[in-house]
């Protein structure tokens, strides 16, 4: 039986994800809800959208699941929402711990995802397109570069995190190996390093919601622009971005959340980059969380994204014929720092007059 939403709990409420997901959540028109956030950093909680806020320990901290479901009995919530990929991992293996709707992949699932060479791996096997990775942990950089590179550029990337931390492509062997030092150098561990095939082409992201290995509904867009100019650094966070509506990207996601997550319920989404020959590739799953850029797929097209989330969570099991069939191509996601997003039409930028 279908049961109400009062009270949402999310966590990582400091950040955009979370406030973005926050301001979503109150646009719906079925859910009058009081929302509870977390952080475990006090300055950030600051930043919170949320009705109440609350300081917490970190995701991999022994008092974490302990501190989150106490929150969740004494607060009466009703579905809880996780934003950090620590957070993801551990309460996807101890959702018992929570007297609550927890919609997230089952653990196992969880772990492939966050790990992007198991990921790579996994994906090449069941045939799908992948950029060839290796590990420096077992490969020096100098092996990696004869086995992976013709004289183009490698994609160095960390094999754990969000946020494209460590992303940068590197010319050639010497430059990848004064890289590796300064990542070393600044706390990072040489068994989180990769490199893999550079892909420069266009960047795609497909947010969908699923429930319980059903696709409900899912929405794209094609990142142009992103923060500082980072147009090639293997940058995710977009500064400008475009929905977009393409068939084999669309159904190739879903075939890679049925392989790598099948029976899951919540929001996975898949990170596709173009190689020079055209050929899209999956650079990553997103598993559990709603991206940064949530709001774009949450306030474009017909439906919320983060409404239906709440009616999967109280068991309203929507469905739709064709669940690729809301993405409104004509819109444009524009961000900056200090600005609030703005999610504008083609005709309304194109209003903009020039000088004469």
């Amino acid at each position: 039986m279908p049961t109400d939403i009062d009270t949402v709990l999310i966590t990582c409420v400091g950040g955009g994800g979370a406030n973005n997901a926050i301001r979503s959540f109150r646009r719906s028109d079925r859910y009058d809800m009081d929302i509870i956030g977390t952080d475990s950093d006090r300055v950030l909680a600051s930043k919170s959208l949320a009705d109440e806020t609350f300081v917490v320990p970190k995701g991999n901290d022994g008092d974490y699941v302990d501190v989150m479901s106490r929150i969740v009995d004494d607060h009466d919530v009703d579905v809880f929402v996780p934003q950090h990929e620590v957070e993801v991992q551990r309460v996807s293996e101890e959702r018992d711990a929570f007297d609550c709707s927890v919609l997230l992949p089952q653990g196992d699932s969880v772990k492939l995802c966050l790990d992007k060479l198991r990921l790579q791996r996994r994906l090449d096997d069941a045939g799908f397109e992948a950029p060839e990775t290796v590990s420096l942990e077992n490969y020096s950089v100098r092996e990696a570069f004869d086995e992976l590179s013709d004289g183009e550029p490698l994609w160095f990337r960390s094999r754990f995190g969000s946020g494209s931390m460590e992303a940068l492509p590197l010319d050639d062997a010497e430059q990848a190996k004064q890289w590796v030092e300064y990542c070393e150098n600044n706390g990072g561990d040489r068994s989180n390093f990769t490199l893999s095939e550079f892909l420069p082409g266009k960047d795609y992201q497909i947010f969908m919601l699923w429930d319980e290995g059903e696709l409900v509904l899912g929405k794209a867009c094609d990142r142009r622009r992103y923060f500082f100019g980072q147009e090639h650094t293997g940058a995710s966070t977009p500064l400008v971005s475009r929905m977009v509506d393409d068939d084999e990207l669309n159904e190739t996601a879903r075939a890679v959340i049925d392989e790598v997550a099948p029976n899951a319920s919540g929001n996975l989404g898949v990170d596709f980059k173009v190689a020079p020959d055209g050929t899209p590739k999956v650079t990553e799953v997103n598993v559990g969380k709603f991206v940064m850029v949530n709001n774009f797929f949450n306030m474009t097209g017909e439906y919320n994204m983060a409404e239906l989330f709440l009616d999967v969570a109280a068991g309203r099991s929507p469905r739709y014929e064709d669940p690729f069939g809301d993405i409104d191509t004509e819109q444009f996601l524009v961000r900056g720092i200090d600005l609030e997003p703005d999610i504008l039409s083609i005709d309304e930028i194109e209003s903009i007059q020039e000088y004469d």
